[in-house]
């Protein structure tokens, strides 16, 4: 489906760019809308630890609570 194949898009994008926060914290948002809120969380704080500012990574933490 549509997030399995953006979650391998992903995949990719980090095995170039490991530390882009983005990456990460899109695929918090991902995870999160699938419903595997462990899985964003750590994604999350993976993109905050590269960069604490990103918004998506917050709006990730923030939902999930």
């Amino acid at each position: 489906d549509m997030g399995d194949h953006a979650l391998q898009l992903l995949d990719y994008a980090s095995s170039v760019e490991p530390n882009l926060d983005l990456v990460h914290a899109y695929r918090a948002a991902i995870l999160a809308n699938l419903g595997d809120a462990g899985g964003a969380r750590q994604a999350a704080r993976r993109a905050l630890d590269l960069n604490p500012y990103n918004d998506v990574a917050n709006d990730v933490i923030d939902r999930l609570g």
